[in-house]
């Protein structure tokens, strides 16, 4: 039975309501439309500005909610969430006291995706490039990749094309592992360090969720799991399949680790030197070893990893080098929502750095980031919501810090401050929204800021 016959089956006769209309939920909207199912779909924001594609959806019989989530969800047989909704919002948990079953778009799509191959990859940092890693060298053997997930692509849209053979590398966030009840075949955690703490209760519900990525496994499962910290460690105890392991310091009994100047597999196997990659920073280094010890797993030839490892340039805004302009460089690195992503970025440069950082802050702890900024920045520029709070824990320890309004000011700021032979960072260590859409977004205007600094 195919993919789309078994989802016919499983659903047949059940009206679906799918709650937020971004990338996920659309890309539900068009399977379950395609299939002909009875559909709700809801979103906090007002119709005209959701895409025309809801329009379209309204004109093929689905029932529209906008302008806040609709308790006509509480009439239905299965309920999707947007990982962007939080499950505390009131129409979802009322929706989960009545035994509605509460799906996404990643749980749903493992439930029904025949390949045989399927890595998900989460942790605090290093999601999108370890898993993008792992499908250059997958690809690398010659066989069919879909990489999907949290790195901006749903695959639902795929199960008709997807074949046992192929593979499929999924990067997961806490908030779509939050509803998982399977588990893909081969699990990575990059590593656990606070993050989403607006969002998560506390820690142990982050670490819980982060746990589903390899809780479910059935027989034959494997996890990769990081052998430098004791939060990883301690996870081990809970996988029900085998673990492997990666290591910048020290040998592991089974994935890879940094020996030397070399990354090798647990049995010795020399893939690569560290200097071939072209990625910046310890943490990529231990990016690259996790993605190593998963391909490992799934029979990925030593060879085929190595060229997936060196090959690989980067992602964008992800320490992205946008322009050198009068001596100085001036990087990207948005992605850094979290102080300890900042600090990561801070470590990777050699050159003296003047430091953006600010944007929302995510109840995160802060102190450590800045007493890194003590020892590697020149200088900070701080901007956004959480800029009072940063130039305050700069100042109490003799940082110099320049408190400005927004990423605008801080750039023009950093042109007038930074001296050549200089590193000017963008490494906010928050999130993005009091000023724009995401990550990309900031990245994207701070791109377009720096190079109209030629004209």
């Amino acid at each position: 039975m195919s993919a789309l016959q078994r989802i016919r089956a499983d659903f047949a006769g059940k009206r679906i309501a799918i709650l937020g209309l971004g990338r996920e939920g659309l890309a539900l909207a068009r399977l379950f439309s395609s299939l002909g199912f009875l559909l709700l779909l809801s979103d906090d924001r007002p119709l005209e500005e959701l895409p025309q594609e809801v329009r379209q959806f309204g004109d093929l019989g689905a029932q529209i909610k906008c302008g806040g989530l609709s308790l006509e969800a509480l009439k239905c047989d299965s309920c999707f969430v947007s990982p962007g909704i939080p499950l505390s919002h009131p129409v979802v948990a009322r929706v989960a006291t009545r035994g509605i079953e509460l799906w996404n778009e990643p749980r749903f799509f493992l439930r029904y995706c025949p390949a045989e191959t399927v890595i998900g990859v989460t942790g605090s940092s290093g999601k999108s490039t370890t898993a993008s890693l792992i499908a250059a060298a997958l690809r690398g053997t010659g066989r069919r990749v879909y990489l999907g997930g949290n790195i901006g692509r749903p695959l639902v849209g795929e199960l008709a094309h997807l074949q046992a053979e192929d593979a499929v590398v999924l990067e997961l966030s806490s908030f779509q592992l939050q509803l998982f009840k399977e588990s893909p075949k081969v699990a990575v955690i990059t590593n656990i360090a606070p993050n989403h703490l607006d969002r998560h209760a506390d820690m142990a519900e982050y670490i819980a969720a982060k746990a589903n990525v390899f809780r479910h496994q059935r027989e034959g499962g494997a996890v990769v799991l990081n052998a430098d910290q004791e939060v990883s460690r301690q996870l081990a105890a809970c996988a029900p399949g085998t673990v492997s392991w990666f290591s910048c310091f020290g040998s592991v009994p089974s994935g890879a680790w940094l020996k030397g100047d070399e990354l090798v597999l647990a049995d010795g196997t020399p893939l690569c030197r560290a200097s071939e990659l072209k990625l910046r920073g310890q943490h990529n280094l231990a990016n690259a070893l996790a993605a190593a010890a998963a391909c490992d797993l799934v029979g990925v030839p030593p060879e085929a990893i190595a060229r997936g490892l060196t090959s690989f340039t980067g992602l964008p805004h992800r320490l992205e080098l946008v322009e050198c302009i009068d001596g100085v460089s001036w990087y990207n690195d948005s992605i850094a929502t979290t102080p300890e992503r900042s600090i990561a970025a801070m470590h990777a440069f050699n050159e003296p750095i003047l430091l953006l950082a600010g944007g929302r802050d995510k109840h995160l702890p802060w102190e450590a980031w800045a007493e890194e900024a003590k020892e590697h920045a020149l200088g900070v520029v701080a901007f956004g919501e959480a800029g009072d709070m940063i130039a305050a824990l700069l100042r109490a320890r003799a940082v110099p810090v320049q408190r400005v309004r927004g990423l605008r000011d801080a750039v023009h700021l950093a042109r007038n401050l930074a001296p050549p032979g200089c590193v000017v960072l963008l490494s906010p260590g928050c999130a993005s929204y009091d000023e724009f859409r995401d990550f990309e977004d900031r990245g994207e205007a701070f791109r377009a800021l720096v190079r109209s600094l030629r004209t």
